[in-house]
């Protein structure tokens, strides 16, 4: 009998679980359901090479109409899934119909955190998750307007480049001391370095306390940070964090611990429902537990794991985490997780450089490549080896990365 296969989500991941389950069954029946009106998209280029102007939409949309019409695949846009009935295996839906399933993929993915400031429904604040909001964003960057921007990790560092790009003025505020402290002081304070040679003036161990404007509902004219503080801006930029979208999984009844959770086939407490991308906590054999990551590469190398399990096939996501990013000059790709305790070691110096964070066996754990881009295989082959390795040869680039592994 022939299936029916919902997948729930508009973004990468929503897009790689249709075209995986459609090459894994022919004959199913397979609608996607996304709540915006575009076609799923890749989110990482909203504030990097779209942001810049240097890409358009159709360039990271993975998937276009065509295929879909070719594959048979409904895209159900505009639409947001608003309840599960797990019991019956249906998924309602906002225009009042409703989707039966024999398997339901949840890609649901994240939303920016939400702040409790005065003055955050003015003209001129925003988020960034969307393409409209990039393309409001880019707008008010093109125009020079001086931007605040709340918040030094990924998303918010991204923007402070693309602003300076746009010669645009740009004050970001940290609550804490350190920026993208999950890379510990010395990459966050290299960073830090990089934005103010380009003209970025930080702000730390201060909130923002309201967003000023004319009246009560006027165009944002700056902030007050909560020493009495006032910096003058036309825009400001809420980027202090994702949070995933649980809703539809708690209707579900699924078992949730900071996020859906999984074992690493993707499988939930459920036994028809997988879920992917930002929203699952899931079970990796290369972490040693569980992890949620909320970035480009989960979005796309889990969908083909959970579409393999829903339709009866073995498969296990056991990936080390992996994130890039593009601020000026620098580009840089990560891989791996942090060890509480590690010695970090360098290979190279100015501007291509290799990172290796090491744990107390002296095995590679993380490793970061700053413009240089042809050690990827080695740098995976070192993090799968998980076997300790010679200090002094990672750090000397006379001994090539892949002669210490196995791999």
């Amino acid at each position: 009998m022939k299936k029916t296969y919902v997948v729930v989500g508009g973004g990468l991941a929503g897009a790689r679980s249709v075209e995986e389950l459609r090459d894994l069954d022919g004959e199913a029946r397979i609608v996607l359901v996304g709540g915006e009106r575009s076609l799923p998209y890749e989110r990482p280029p909203l504030s990097k090479d779209y942001l810049l102007g240097d890409k358009q939409l159709a360039e990271f949309t993975p998937l276009d109409a065509a295929w879909f019409s070719d594959n048979q695949v409904e895209p159900m846009l505009g639409i947001l899934a608003t309840g599960i009935d797990s019991g019956d295996q249906i998924v309602h839906l906002s225009d009042g119909t409703s989707l039966r399933y024999d398997g339901l993929v949840l890609a649901t993915g994240s939303r920016p955190r939400s702040l409790d400031l005065p003055g955050t429904g003015r003209p001129g604040v925003q988020t960034l998750r969307t393409v409209e909001e990039s393309d409001q964003l880019r707008e008010a960057l093109k125009a020079k307007t001086p931007i605040v921007i709340y918040g030094g990790g990924w998303i918010g560092l991204e923007v402070a480049a693309a602003a300076r790009h746009y010669d645009a003025p740009v004050t970001v505020v940290v609550r804490g001391d350190k920026i993208l402290t999950q890379l510990g002081d010395e990459i966050g304070d290299r960073f830090l370095a990089v934005h103010r040679d380009h003209g970025v003036e930080f702000i730390f161990n201060t909130e923002i306390a309201s967003i000023d404007g004319e009246g009560d509902s006027g165009k944002v004219t700056g902030v007050t940070l909560d020493d009495g503080r006032t910096i003058k801006a036309g825009h400001v930029l809420l980027a202090v964090g994702a949070e995933p979208r649980l809703e539809l999984a708690r209707h579900a009844g699924l078992d949730i611990d900071g996020g859906v959770l999984a074992d690493d086939t993707l499988i939930t407490s459920d036994p028809h429902i997988v879920a992917v991308g930002d929203i699952v906590n899931a079970e990796n054999s290369w972490v040693g537990g569980r992890v949620r990551v909320e970035h480009w590469a989960t979005a796309l190398n889990q969908p083909p794991v959970a579409a393999r399990t829903l339709v009866g096939d073995d498969a296990h996501f056991d990936s080390p985490p992996y994130f890039f990013t593009d601020q000026y000059e620098v580009g840089m790709e990560f891989r791996g997780q942090i060890p509480e305790e590690y010695t970090l070691i360098q290979r190279g110096e100015g501007e291509e450089y290799l990172v290796f964070w090491l744990n107390p066996e002296g095995v590679v754990r993380a490793t970061m490549n700053v413009n240089i881009w042809d050690q990827g295989d080695a740098l995976d082959a070192l993090l799968a080896e998980g076997r300790p390795v010679d200090a002094a040869d990672l750090a000397d680039p006379g001994k090539p990365l892949d002669s210490l592994s196995d791999g």
